[in-house]
């Protein structure tokens, strides 16, 4: 049997508070791609945030938390404090119901039109 690779980079060797928020992100990550809502390749995590706060969800100070908290544990030369990486968890926490509230129809995923309709992709 093959092993299953992951879609995520590892985690392996990151400091722990990295670790948290990455490993917080990833799981909205994952939500996001079984519900038909990937990142898009080239596609940074704002505009991605913003991706998702078109489809409406109600979580936009949620969405924050953890872009904010991911972009400083991925990209800056120190990582995340504590209470930064417990705030991304608690940031997925909120945003796994609305996730799973969402279920796995694309179309409940479309950004809500000025009518409250769904647009067009």
């Amino acid at each position: 049997s093959r092993p299953v690779l992951s879609p995520f980079l590892s985690l392996e060797g990151e400091m722990p508070t990295r670790r948290l928020v990455r490993a917080a992100y990833q799981a909205l990550l994952g939500a996001a791609i079984a519900r038909g809502r990937p990142r898009l390749r080239g596609q940074t995590p704002a505009e991605y945030q913003r991706s998702l706060e078109a489809t409406r969800l109600g979580a936009d100070d949620a969405l924050s938390t953890i872009t904010e908290a991911y972009e400083r544990a991925r990209y800056a030369p120190e990582p995340p404090t504590l209470e930064e990486a417990q705030r991304a968890r608690r940031a997925w926490e909120q945003l796994r119901p609305r996730l799973e509230e969402r279920g796995s129809r694309a179309e409940e995923w479309r950004p809500a039109g000025p009518e409250g309709g769904t647009e067009s992709p």
